[in-house]
């Protein structure tokens, strides 16, 4: 009977310890496949506000450009007159 105790003693260890890797094993996969669906969800709620930021930003660096043409002209302008 103490041998059988034992040999059963050591089989409950074993089982739990794999229900333990199992058990990990499953809720690894699911945590990454909710991280995965969340930052998806993430994602496409500001996706409208991230569009909106690279638009504005194009025509801010259209502005700016333009706004950096027209100052080397007044600069030239303000050149011409000083030679004068």
């Amino acid at each position: 009977i103490p041998n059988k105790r034992r040999r059963l003693k050591q089989e409950l260890k074993e089982n739990i310890g794999m229900m333990r890797e199992q058990l990990m094993d499953v809720l690894t996969t699911q945590f990454d496949k909710e991280l995965v669906r969340s930052l998806n969800e993430i994602e496409a709620a500001i996706a409208p506000y991230t569009r909106f930021i690279r638009s504005e930003r194009k025509h801010l660096e259209s502005a700016r450009e333009e706004f950096d043409i027209i100052q080397k002209w007044l600069e030239r302008q303000q050149e011409e007159i000083d030679s004068m």
